[in-house]
């Protein structure tokens, strides 16, 4: 785990109890020295607005209302999703599922559960079983950006 990932999941504690301004300070510390962006910090104090830059913000995001097919700016959750994404790959196995699934972002359908080995079933005459896909026990709903197994609506 890196320094980055843990500011990071700060950030995302500081926005899940309402503390925007200080869950700004904190994506700042990379979207601000390393990626060049607008501040946050004194500018955000919603959770739900959008970040500065206009038709020059990132990260932008599908527009639902526009079918996905369009983008609009994304707010401060999005900017810590991209800024954790960006700080986060290439360090581990699984980041991205993990927090996409913390997240509600996981394309719809995906498997959220892990399965159990066959073998252990086998010895507990258990039945065999199979999780995920979309409408499915153990598959991810619908989620944020129109995406689903196999493309986007």
């Amino acid at each position: 785990m890196t320094r980055a990932e843990i500011r990071l999941l700060a950030a995302e504690g500081y926005l899940r109890t309402g503390s925007v301004a200080q869950a700004a300070v904190l994506i700042d510390s990379s979207r601000v020295s390393k990626g060049g962006l607008p501040a946050l910090a004194g500018v955000i104090t919603d959770a739900s607005q959008v970040v500065p830059g206009g038709t020059a913000c990132v990260p932008r995001v599908p527009d639902p209302a526009q079918n996905y097919q369009k983008t609009k700016c994304g707010n401060i959750w999005e900017a810590l999703k991209w800024e954790y994404r960006l700080e986060t790959a290439y360090t581990g196995y699984g980041n991205w599922y993990f927090a996409g699934r913390g997240w509600g972002d996981l394309p719809e359908g995906t498997t959220v559960h892990r399965p159990i080995p066959y073998q252990e079933l086998q010895v507990r005459l258990e039945p065999f079983y199979a999780f995920g896909g979309t409408n499915q026990l153990g598959g991810a709903g619908k989620g944020h950006y129109g995406l689903f197994v196999g493309g986007a609506y």
